[in-house]
């Protein structure tokens, strides 16, 4: 539901419904509150009093006025801002872990929802004109100095918190002598070798040559943090730490997706990244936003489709394609022109190697058709993560995978040739957009490379803002 404060000046056929509906002007927090109360129950008014208060500085010309890149903040983020919280308390709760801090749950979701997706020198004016008098407000016109500490102190607490790289789990494989004598190939694209007096083991981010004369039985070798490899009399152990997991969610344990997953040390590096601290951030923003969450009548709500909004070169492609490396999903790039429709839209699937199709053939491999299961070229996949690069160029785009965004398991496709296929999804599908300011790149109007997504697409999803490249 679109929250809207201006809706007399709105002339479209939609804001005529609404008002048809009488649906009311929301502009306080007990009005916000009457609104998502029932469906997020740990939400509190005090919490949209101060997202209230956040958006309406955050929104006004001054602040605008102090910052490089115009940001667009409007009341409507409050739903967004709501969602998260919902979801970070959701998962205390599964976790066993309590916040005394009254503004912790949503000072975290502001800096996910709002502040992520700014430049530097930006995000240092939004502290300081928009937070921190937010928080003045509650402490008093005399503590500012306080209020100013206090944020600092809660922005480090929440930067640990997020911070769920530090949690692993080890996944390892046994190879034979015999093996290692013709050369091992895993699927992850790890190669080792013997090389006369040498064990040569090669990454998809490094290769290291370690003597044989170093290996003693039973004790690893690092080829990098978080891969070793251990001689064991005729057996090699290959191990890998894997991440458990990112923000505020964990990664499902799954065998055949395991023996796909790359270690934090090579997935970031295939997509010629650094596990910096942005990146972890805006990795794990971007996993939390197509987490489920339960409403208040025990309603678990969808995962939703994400959309990565921001300049060109922030990375914005490549932060999927690094998560889908730690968790061994399968990845799937659609890549969308101008003149295409959506079913003559090609994708390409990365599984450790490159595959061309069209989205007939994409659907045909998550899923049983008419039916009939059909050959998968990712069978090990138990999760698939399919991104649709710059969704922006074409309309399209924005409605091509609208039945899985929406976690529908069973729907109808109309192929090419225009004949329905009957889809009954076998798999884990999540979708990223990603898109371009449409004022910035390509323009506005008819003749426009790019268009603005409506919020009626937003509306299916969350959103999350890069900003600085990565």
């Amino acid at each position: 539901m679109q929250i809207v404060r201006n809706i007399d000046e709105i002339t479209s056929p939609f804001a005529n419904r609404f008002r048809r509906m009488s649906v009311p002007e929301l502009s306080t927090a007990d009005d916000a509150y009457a609104v998502i109360a029932p469906m997020f129950p740990n939400v509190t008014k005090d919490e949209l009093a101060f997202a209230i208060s956040v958006l309406a500085r955050a929104s006004d010309v001054a602040f605008l006025d102090r910052t490089e890149v115009k940001p667009a903040f409007s009341f409507g983020k409050i739903f967004e801002l709501a969602t998260r919280v919902q979801m970070y308390k959701q998962q205390a709760v599964e976790n066993g872990s309590a916040q005394d801090d009254p503004l912790y749950f949503i000072v975290r979701a502001i800096d996910n929802v709002m502040r992520i997706g700014l430049y530097p020198n930006d995000a240092a004016v939004f502290d300081r004109d928009v937070m921190v008098p937010s928080i003045v407000d509650l402490f008093g016109k005399d503590q500012a100095r306080a209020a100013e500490v206090y944020f600092n102190d809660l922005q480090q607490r929440i930067a640990v918190s997020e911070n769920a790289f530090d949690h692993y789990r080890a996944v390892e494989r046994r190879i034979d002598e015999a093996t290692i004598a013709r050369g091992y190939r895993g699927v992850d694209g790890i190669e080792i070798a013997r090389r006369g007096e040498n064990m040569v083991v090669i990454t998809g981010a490094m290769s290291k040559v370690i003597p044989l004369a170093t290996f003693v039985d039973g004790v690893p070798q690092y080829v990098s943090h978080s891969l070793s490899l251990t001689r064991n009399g005729d057996v090699w152990i290959l191990r890998k730490d894997l991440v458990a997991g990112v923000g505020a969610v964990s990664f499902a344990t799954d065998p055949r997706s395991d023996a796909y997953a790359l270690s934090p040390d090579d997935a970031p590096k295939q997509t010629y990244m650094s596990m910096s601290r942005p990146l972890r951030r805006l990795m794990a923003a971007t996993a939390e936003a197509g987490k489920p969450i339960i409403a208040a009548n025990g309603t678990r709500i969808a995962p939703r489709m994400v959309y990565l909004l921001g300049e060109a070169g922030t990375g914005k492609s490549s932060i999927p394609a690094a998560l889908s490396g730690m968790d061994g999903a399968m990845y799937v790039r659609i890549n969308p022109h101008r003149d295409t429709t959506a079913q003559s839209i090609g994708a390409e699937m990365s599984i450790r190697k490159e595959i061309e199709m069209n989205m007939s053939e994409f659907l045909a491999s998550v899923a049983k058709v008419n039916g009939k299961p059909v050959a998968n070229p990712a069978g090990h996949a138990q999760r698939v993560r399919v991104m649709i690069d710059e969704a922006n160029i074409t309309k399209d785009a924005w409605y091509l995978l609208d039945a899985i965004a929406r976690g529908e398991k069973d729907f109808v496709w109309l192929s090419p040739s225009g004949e329905p296929m009957h889809i009954e999804m076998e798999k884990h599908v999540e979708v990223i957009m990603t898109a371009n300011p449409a004022e910035r790149f390509g323009g506005l109007g008819a003749d426009a490379s790019r268009f603005d997504l409506p919020e009626s697409i937003y509306a299916r999803g969350m959103r999350v803002y890069v900003g600085d490249p990565l």
